[in-house]
């Protein structure tokens, strides 16, 4: 999931396994709908869609599956999906709302370049990092932070999950605390599977939402859900997108 924090558009990325295929789709939260769907490219089962930017989505294609490094990098715009720029071999370091840098792989002199969002022409240096011009106070968005085993936190967390599902907690919890609730995504042990769980709890104490993220897990993932003005968003099973209003 990547989430537009001014325009409220969630994109979601669709593995389709059996066909090696990949789309990728926008869901506006506002409007509880979708705005387009089925997105794909050719090779595209090793298209990412790494972030949006405005209306500028910027994805990365992997040529080589054992050097990570080696990608192309292109920026499409997101409602009519043409091609604003593309670069090849290129280390793309960060982006910005009006730009982007990074450099040339494979020209041993190259250093970095910073590149307009729109159009993909150099431009002049910029300051590093780059402004990205989220009002953060009027577009309220919020990830959790992951706590491991090792981490002095995790044993509260463990108290929480044993108390409210007689379980005990596997490798890592994602927590994020909020005004009005404590939000938790962990995992228990099923077999030698893993499954993953949401729970929401009041400052009282009091359980308010409870759901399974996924069942059969071989390991464990990271930013399981986030929470956009008053929204929690996760997906559910890989393939169902889920939002509960926070009070």
């Amino acid at each position: 999931m990547t989430l537009e924090p001014a325009s409220g558009l969630l994109y979601l990325t669709e593995r389709d396994e059996a066909a090696h295929e990949v789309r990728f789709h926008a869901f506006d939260l506002d409007k509880g709908e979708l705005l387009w769907e089925g997105l794909s490219f050719e090779n595209s089962w090793w298209t990412e869609l790494h972030e949006v930017i405005g209306d500028v989505m910027i994805f990365s294609t992997l040529h080589d599956s054992q050097n990570p490094e080696e990608r192309s990098w292109f920026g499409l715009d997101s409602s009519e999906h043409h091609l604003l720029w593309q670069k090849d071999d290129f280390y793309f370091e960060q982006a910005g709302a009006d730009a982007f840098c990074g450099w040339d792989r494979h020209d041993e002199s190259a250093t970095r370049c910073f590149y307009d969002l729109r159009d993909g022409r150099e431009i002049a240096n910029k300051a590093l990092p780059l402004e990205k011009n989220f009002v953060t106070e009027n577009i309220p968005l919020a990830f959790p932070l992951q706590y491991s085993e090792e981490s002095p936190h995790f044993g509260t967390f463990g108290r929480y999950i044993r108390h409210f599902l007689q379980a005990e907690p596997r490798g890592v919890v994602d927590y994020l605390e909020l005004d009005q609730s404590l939000v938790l995504s962990g995992y228990m042990g099923v077999g030698k599977k893993l499954e993953n769980f949401l729970l929401v709890l009041s400052r009282e104490g009091e359980q308010l939402h409870y759901d399974t993220l996924g069942t059969d897990l071989p390991g464990i993932a990271s930013d399981t859900f986030m929470v956009w003005k008053k929204l929690l968003i996760y997906v559910k099973h890989k393939n169902e997108l889920r939002g509960y209003v926070l009070d």
